[in-house]
């Protein structure tokens, strides 16, 4: 069964909303969060008759916190590359910051995540789509989803296409 786990690291900026939208794969609702250095869950489903154990490991986007969280980069088989839609900073940081930082795990694919996909209705300084899909393309994330943990919109499109993508992966491996 131990071939069936897969470990994803999700990373990204402080406050984008990286363990709010963990708790809403986990538990289906939103809660308020405050920031936390390192935790993780197991999340256990089925496909096609096998069981698979995909590990969420959540990591702090603080500076302070970088020699912890690199040490989770090591386990990682999927990186969910996590930025707020309404917060160019931290999209920008995607570049600047993350992807130089995963430049060693090169090997690893990387799912592109933006947060807080309710704020796209309230703000009109949210960084573009077309933007979004040119950085993908550029970095090669396997694919772009935006959901947001407070109305819930777009998590079960994110764990289906994880679900999906894992599945696939597996059934590519030659044995």
């Amino acid at each position: 069964m131990e071939e069936n786990k897969k470990n994803i690291v999700i990373i990204g900026d402080g406050y984008v909303g990286k363990t709010s939208i963990l708790n809403s794969i986990k538990e289906q609702k939103f809660e308020e969060q405050i920031p936390n250095v390192y935790d993780d869950f197991e999340w256990i489903q089925t496909i096609n008759g096998k069981q698979y154990r995909l590990k969420f490991i959540d990591t702090a986007g603080q500076e302070e916190f970088a020699m912890i969280r690199k040490l989770s980069y090591k386990e990682a088989n999927v990186f969910l590359l996590c930025f707020a839609v309404d917060d160019k900073v931290s999209y920008e940081n995607m570049e600047t910051k993350w992807v130089p930082d995963l430049e060693e795990y090169s090997d690893v694919p990387i799912i592109l995540l933006g947060t807080k996909s309710d704020l796209r209705k309230n703000k009109s300084n949210c960084i573009s789509r077309d933007e979004i899909n040119r950085f993908q393309k550029k970095i090669g994330a396997l694919f772009y989803v935006e959901c947001s943990a407070k109305t819930l919109a777009g998590i079960e499109d994110l764990k289906k296409r994880i679900l999906k993508f894992v599945a696939k992966e597996r059934s590519c491996v030659i044995q």
